[in-house]
């Protein structure tokens, strides 16, 4: 790579703080965290403050908006359908962690929406090979 990829993060719970966060961070070669969204402001403030990261939002469309973030990452819980759509209609690539969806129905949205966007989705499922 010609430089680091520049991704934002949306969910700044466990799989954030234990997995993808602590990677992201070491290895600044091949990313760079452009921003952070969590509901949760003590969480949100003190991962920006771990990673040093100054764009913090509680309101993740906030991130989609930032021309520097070329990746969103989807760490957040639950239902990834309210994330995802608006992050691919940002012009964003994603990269979501399990499950993509919780209905079928969702699953092809997000499918069809990526497709149509021309950007690239993936769901983190470590389980996949097992």
């Amino acid at each position: 790579m010609e430089r680091p990829l520049r991704v934002a993060v949306i969910g700044c719970g466990a799989i954030a703080q234990m997995m993808h966060l602590p990677t992201l961070g070491e290895r600044p070669d091949l990313f760079t965290i452009t921003g952070l969204a969590d509901i949760d402001r003590a969480t949100l403030d003190a991962v920006g403050k771990r990673y040093h990261v100054t764009r913090r939002a509680t309101d993740f469309h906030e991130l989609l908006s930032d021309p520097q973030a070329e990746a969103i990452l989807v760490l957040a819980s639950g239902g990834h359908r309210k994330f995802v759509l608006p992050a691919l209609a940002a012009g964003k690539h994603v990269f979501v962690e399990k499950p993509l969806a919780l209905t079928v129905e969702d699953a092809d949205a997000v499918i069809g929406a990526s497709e149509r966007a021309g950007r690239m989705l993936m769901v983190g499922l470590v389980l996949r090979f097992w």
